[in-house]
């Protein structure tokens, strides 16, 4: 019976840490940013949504995103659900209209929060 109540315990504890800040993550609105008056260079920007934390690098080239590079990721990330999303954005060049990934909206919109920061700052090249 202890066993169980712990373990109970621990599953739920578990669960409120799977969740905390979702919310709050996809709630946040993303700016227009117009990839083609963006310089020539390598951007980074990072973004803190508790466990969907990440830092990206964006490459750009002639006013296109050609490159992104995850340089710290989020806890329990799926390298799938990245690079689907890193492709949607390149296509659709720009961020407000990108369809996040099927099944993992929270880590999509978390990383697309990270692009945006990147692109609202200065290239590092």
């Amino acid at each position: 019976m202890i066993f169980g109540a712990v373990i109970l315990i621990v599953l739920g504890g578990l669960a409120l840490y799977l969740m905390r800040g979702q919310t709050q993550v996809v709630a946040t609105r993303l700016e227009p940013i117009v990839f083609v008056d963006l310089d020539d260079g390598i951007y980074e920007g990072s973004y803190d949504g508790y466990r969907w934390a990440s830092t990206l690098q964006v490459h750009v080239e002639n006013g296109e995103i050609v490159k992104i590079v995850i340089v710290e990721d989020h806890t329990l990330r799926l390298q799938e659900v990245a690079y689907h999303l890193f492709e949607n954005v390149k296509a659709a060049e720009q961020l407000n209209e990108v369809d996040v990934v099927a099944g993992s909206t929270v880590s999509s919109v978390a990383y697309l929060r990270a692009i945006e920061d990147a692109l609202k700052g200065e290239p590092n090249e």
